[in-house]
């Protein structure tokens, strides 16, 4: 695993654990933590998708030697299914909160 999963999983976490605190200590302030988990989740998944689109943008070169440096462009499709979950989880909240 690497340190930007990680960072995102750290993020993920305590979002859901300040959730259940203000679930806990303030109910009748609970409505609001939906559209502000939504916001986040939206915000992390369309982010990270729009740095995927940016680098596609960028102009493949061949290597001179060992040294030199490598760049994969394109997101796996499996890193790529986990943002565009984020975003779709994201967007789902929104619309569940909208319909209460």
């Amino acid at each position: 695993m690497d340190s930007k999963t990680l960072l995102l999983a750290v993020k993920l976490i305590a979002l859901l654990s300040i959730a259940y605190l203000v679930f806990l200590f303030l109910p009748l302030q609970a409505h609001h933590l939906l559209p502000v988990v939504s916001i986040t989740l939206i915000l992390i998944g369309g982010g990270s998708l729009l740095k995927y689109k940016q680098h596609n943008n960028w102009i493949e070169d061949k290597a001179e030697n060992h040294s030199d440096t490598l760049l994969v462009k394109g997101a796996s499709k499996a890193r790529r299914s986990h943002h565009l979950a984020l975003l779709l989880g994201g967007l789902l909240l929104g619309l569940i909160w909208l319909t209460l």
